[in-house]
């Protein structure tokens, strides 16, 4: 099968969940068999790994980039905006020829080329972002969102929570339609680098993203839910039940090592140290435990920001805990090693988790999750057989469910052996193949 494929997470990001999914999708359906295009359209930063890296040793995958950025001027219509990787995309399906697209990021882009080529398009749902400006799914009174998006609502909600929104996010979020766009010009001519002009582009660019989203959820021919989170999330949004399919998805398997807690248990966290990933109520947590236990702490990962870097930093001098270790950014090759420098995964989100792909991970290492009841690891966590799960942003839970199971390392082993085997890649893959093949099928009887 041709397969024209853009990516979740761009593959000259930063190492994370998109990154390990995409790289580990393409690896698979290479091996086999499917003749692959890559569409990217991310840009190098720091601690970027090429694409053409990830690629290199891949037979049978091309690779593109789209410029995908959208001009601050742009005219307003959705497909005058777009105009430029439209028509990139256009002549990439029309030189490539694919059976199927699968639209696992730029989304909107990829639906409506894949329409206007007449080409079935599935896309698959790996983040919050799918709907939510603020990509978390949660308010600016930090309490889990269940409304429909709608602009009115999402610009007040994201303006409020910007730097400075408190005072400013009502007042922008409450700007009329008709002078969002104005406003966002005007700012143009302001030096970009200054609040006021940022704040100026905040409700045109939430009306335009919720639009770029419209697209995609109105166009696409299928969704792929890889969780109960995330169909509800589309169901929220307005797209059919017969429109979805849940794909759970998978992970290549690493080796699975016996837990060896002793008197002291470890704990671990792997991704992005972030305050919508609940790192700070993982740190206040620990610092709450009792001393004499002496378990400790390992962190693995960086802040997306400088912003949330200082911000971490500042919560790790004011917790002044002790026994915790930040080891910085894992590799993919360096994940199984990882893994084996503690005990137990937190996992303590505080926004939606559409899957939370380091949960798996973890099981598949061996290792028990503690995860917070924040969507997609309620899926793969059997609370009191392979984990805990404990209430979305409660500090006094996390840190009861961390001081049980350091007061009994026996239950850290038994939780341990309760973990069943995980779904790996090629399952996923394979329920893959099934959609693509169901849309084909569907395409040609048109």
């Amino acid at each position: 099968m041709r397969i024209l494929l853009s990516t979740a997470g761009s593959l000259a990001g930063p190492i994370g969940g998109g990154w390990t999914y995409s790289r580990e999708l393409i690896r698979e359906l290479v091996s086999r068999g499917h003749t692959l295009h890559v569409v990217d359209g991310g840009v190098s930063v720091p601690s970027a790994v090429p694409p053409t890296e990830v690629l290199a040793q891949l037979d049978g995958v091309s690779f593109s980039r789209i410029d995908a950025g959208v001009s601050a001027l742009s005219p307003s219509s959705w497909s005058a905006r777009h105009a430029r990787p439209l028509l990139q995309l256009r002549d990439i399906l029309q030189w490539f020829s694919p059976d199927v697209v699968h639209a696992n990021g730029h989304k909107g882009l990829m639906s409506r080329a894949s329409r206007l080529a007449r080409v079935p398009c599935v896309a698959t749902v790996h983040h919050p972002g799918v709907v939510c400006p603020v990509g978390t799914m949660t308010t600016y009174t930090k309490n889990r969102c269940v409304r429909r998006a709608e602009d009115r609502i999402c610009r007040i909600c994201y303006c409020r929570q910007r730097p400075r929104g408190r005072a400013l996010g009502p007042i922008l979020g409450a700007v009329p339609e008709p002078l969002t766009s104005m406003a966002s010009k005007m700012a143009s001519f302001i030096a970009p680098e200054r609040f006021v002009s940022r704040a100026m582009r905040y409700p045109q660019g939430v009306s335009e993203f919720l639009e770029d989203r419209r697209v995609a959820l109105d166009e696409a021919d299928l969704w792929i839910a890889p969780s109960r989170a995330a169909g509800r999330l589309l169901r929220l949004n307005g797209v059919e039940d017969a429109r979805v399919r849940w794909v759970p998805h998978g992970t290549r398997r690493l080796q699975r090592r016996p837990v060896d807690a002793g008197r002291c248990v470890r704990f671990g966290y792997v991704g992005s140290l972030s305050p919508s990933k609940g790192v700070d109520l993982l740190m206040e947590a620990f610092a709450g435990r009792p001393s004499e236990l002496g378990c400790e702490l390992h962190l693995f990962g960086e802040s997306a920001n400088s912003e949330e870097g200082r911000s971490f930093s500042e919560r790790l001098r004011s917790s002044a805990s002790t026994n915790c270790t930040i080891h910085g950014v894992v590799s993919a090759d360096d994940l199984q090693a990882a893994f084996e420098c503690f005990d137990v995964l937190v996992f303590p989100s505080v926004g939606l988790e559409i899957f939370g792909l380091v949960v798996l991970e973890a099981h598949s290492a061996g290792r028990p999750v503690i995860a917070s009841r924040c969507g997609g690891p309620e899926d793969t966590v059997r609370d009191g057989v392979d984990g805990l799960l404990v209430p979305r942003g409660d500090v006094a839970s996390l840190e009861e469910a961390m001081t049980s199971l350091a007061e009994s390392p026996a239950r850290v082993r038994k939780l341990s052996e309760g973990i069943r085997e995980i779904r790996s890649m090629g399952e996923h893959v394979q329920d893959l193949e099934g959609v693509f093949q169901e849309i084909r099928s569907r395409s040609s009887d048109r």
